[in-house]
């Protein structure tokens, strides 16, 4: 699928194939994950990513993995991680001496791979603020066609950080309500209605009996409304029901769990599903301005994770990006 890209004339970036670094995990659990990202440099530096897994240098930039440039400044390259782990990365330019190094602004990159997820393209950027950023996945088949997701950051004017510092930051997010909104365009039998039954408590555990009723509107839109939790990884899945509950059910979406990351620093998120899975997911995220702290200390960083500021001087405040995951369907749940 990937094709050798050539570095440009005027730059000494790594010709040949986009680096490719495989996990150690069986190979039916593996995700091939493309990063991308669009960034002009000054003759002879390169661009490099490292993050907190051992196929990314565990944080040691001697170890970060060299991107490949291609027409358009645009860099990639692909690695292999294991289905259901999350990553934490950031981007680096090295000058072509190798002496300065300058880091990605704002906190790290967070990336969460689902378990249904096959192969995922990252199109990141290099500065939260002036952009957002792009994630294109490729879940496995489902009755026997595959999807293609696209999730985009809605928020275009993300604050700026206020660290001085540019090494990666180990943030300590808090923890906040989010108002979770799902949406569903179906037509279901006369005299039935529709329900989501899931894996919070406020979609009923997976009890059926148990599961939101979602309201009907023009068009037979139907909408349900819950509160959760910044961090949760909250599983769900519609069901049709007849209109006096949950109890008397009659259909459930077929295929693997819908499954949705909350990422803190979101106070809203509203997605729109479909039944059938026939066309893309759509999900808007309403971010909010949220302080964080970094742990800035030489040494004090928990294990794997990079150290706070340059100077080693303590805690760095900065505000919150919106680090938007990967949404999409895990299949854990067999109907």
């Amino acid at each position: 699928m990937f094709q050798p890209v050539r570095a440009p004339r005027s730059s000494s970036a790594v010709r040949g194939y986009p680096f490719q670094v495989r996990c150690e995990c069986p190979r039916y659990s593996q995700t091939k994950v493309e990063l991308r990202l669009s960034k002009a440099l000054q003759y002879g530096s390169n661009l490099y990513v490292v993050g907190n897994t051992e196929a990314l240098g565990a944080w040691n930039t001697s170890r970060a993995q060299p991107l490949t440039w291609s027409e358009g400044d645009v860099w990639q390259g692909v690695v292999e991680i294991c289905k259901g782990d999350q990553i934490e990365y950031k981007y680096l330019i090295r000058s072509k001496d190798g002496l300065q190094e300058e880091w990605q602004p704002g906190v790290n990159q967070v990336l969460c791979v689902e378990d249904a997820i096959e192969m995922l393209t990252v199109h990141d950027v290099w500065d939260f603020s002036t952009d957002g950023r792009e994630l294109v996945c490729q879940p496995e088949s489902v009755e026997g066609g595959v999807e293609t997701h696209t999730v985009h950051s809605q928020d275009k004017s993300l604050p700026k950080s206020k660290a001085s510092s540019g090494e990666p930051l180990h943030a300590g997010r808090s923890i906040s309500a989010v108002h979770v909104e799902l949406q569903l365009c179906w037509k279901v039998p006369f005299g039935c209605g529709l329900c989501v039954v899931g894996s919070a408590e406020q979609l009923g555990a997976w009890e059926a009996s148990a599961g939101r009723e979602m309201q009907w509107s023009d068009g037979d839109v139907w909408t349900a409304s819950f509160e959760a939790t910044t961090g949760d990884v909250v599983e769900y899945k519609y069901i049709v029901v007849g209109r006096s509950g949950a109890a008397q059910q009659i259909e459930w979406q077929q295929g693997p769990n819908q499954e949705l990351c909350l990422e803190a620093g979101a106070r809203g998120v509203a997605v729109a599903d479909s039944w059938k899975r026939d066309r893309p997911r759509e999900v808007d995220v309403a971010w909010e301005a949220a302080t964080v702290v970094a742990e800035g200390a030489a040494g004090s960083s928990s294990p794997g994770a990079p150290k706070g500021g340059r100077d080693g001087g303590g805690a760095v405040e900065q505000q919150l990006p919106p680090l938007p995951e990967v949404l999409a369907p895990s299949g854990r749940l067999t109907t």
